[in-house]
């Protein structure tokens, strides 16, 4: 324990040093400060699972509550982040009319009535807070009703996002080692119904694709794009390019806004290798694009009804030629109109998707396999 105090006491000098109150002013007189610290959680005798750092989380931010799913003992560690303790386990079945299955899990949602989403290789599945499985969908059902995939397209299960367990938005395209985006996809499961909105407006991700080809098979790496419903729009960003996407459900029309930073890139400039052979070469060019300008998830803040982005970029290497980065917060009003920016100081917040919780953000941080959260709290003012 002696380490872990050192090591947060480490944190909490840089972070005492970032609780700046430098000012950010746009067009609109936008002033904008921030404080930052470290927090423990408790886990009394338990091992919270941390192989994943987290990545098959969601956080039910009215209750304060986040789910971490275990994937190896098929459980969902529910933390409370008021508390700052393990509230409680719940443990599911591997099979069985409540099983989980033995598919691979990509990613989780946590509904307001408490619902846990799985989504895996077969399809999504709805459990309740006790284990219980309330329904399952296959997506590769030949019974949806309405628009239909080519040969060849089926939807991409990993970005599919919901609110209420029902209606399902994503993307849809080839799978696969080359995957292609074709458009997006809303899932009604309630009905059975499918939409798809074919648009090549992501086909300039093409251009930041490494490929590797290797014993004749070629396997692509491409950049994240993520999709966010607020209201009646959905919007989508991706790691590539400092513009969002707003798809109005009712008007069924799909716009761009691009935007201009004074503090990165505003696109990647693909200064990297696109095709490698090996995977030493593989992992040669994934290191000259990490320093390239990568923009994160688009987050909703509806207390102060504005829009808040992490985005980072290489600031400059260190004397033994690790990364150092330059890490930015940019907010924008409802209309998606920017607002401002500003540098945060350090170099350790690296997670550009945290959960908002309590008008602060929550980047989870693993301290020698135990679990602790830096948290950002952002204040604004208008003049």
């Amino acid at each position: 324990m002696t380490k872990y105090l050192i090591f947060i006491l480490g944190v909490m000098l840089i972070s005492c040093s970032s609780n700046n109150t430098s000012e950010n002013r746009s067009e609109t007189d936008f002033n904008f400060s921030y404080k930052i610290d470290t927090v423990m959680v408790d886990a009394g005798e338990h091992l919270f699972f941390v192989k994943m750092n987290f990545g098959f989380s969601d956080v039910d931010a009215e209750n304060k509550l986040l789910y971490n799913l275990n994937i190896i003992d098929h459980n969902v560690e529910v933390i409370d982040l008021e508390q700052l303790n393990l509230k409680e386990v719940i443990q599911y079945q591997a099979e069985g009319p409540d099983g989980m299955g033995g598919g691979f899990v990509m990613k989780i949602n946590q509904t307001p009535d408490g619902q846990t989403i799985l989504y895996d290789i077969m399809g999504i599945k709805r459990m309740d807070a006790e284990g219980h499985k309330l329904g399952e969908v296959k997506l590769e059902s030949e019974e949806w009703k309405g628009d239909e995939l080519k040969d060849g397209e089926s939807v991409n299960l990993s970005s599919l996002s919901t609110k209420d367990g029902k209606i399902f938005y994503g993307l849809f395209g080839t799978q696969g080692p080359i995957a292609e985006t074709e458009g997006l996809v809303i899932l009604n499961t309630a009905d059975q119904t499918r939409k798809l909105i074919r648009t090549d407006f992501l086909d300039f991700l093409n251009d930041f694709m490494i490929e590797m080809e290797m014993n004749g098979r070629t396997m692509r790496m491409g950049e994240q794009t993520r999709l966010n419903l607020i209201n009646d729009q959905l919007l989508i960003s991706t790691s590539a390019k400092n513009s969002i996407w707003k798809y109005d459900i009712q008007t069924d029309s799909l716009t761009e806004k691009a935007y201009e930073s004074t503090l990165t890139s505003n696109i990647k400039k693909g200064n990297f290798p696109r095709q490698t052979s090996s995977r030493e070469e593989l992992n040669s060019a994934r290191e000259e694009k990490s320093k390239e300008v990568t923009f994160g998830d688009v987050i909703y803040d509806k207390d102060r009804m504005i829009f808040w982005r992490f985005s980072k970029e290489m600031d400059r290497l260190a004397a033994n030629d690790s990364i150092v980065y330059k890490t930015i917060l940019t907010a924008f009003d409802e209309e998606l109109n920017q607002l401002g920016e500003e540098r945060i100081l350090g170099n350790y917040i690296t997670d550009l998707s945290p959960y908002l919780v309590d008008g602060q953000f929550w980047h989870f941080l693993n301290v020698e396999d135990e679990v602790a959260f830096v948290r950002l709290k952002p204040t604004i003012s208008y003049e």
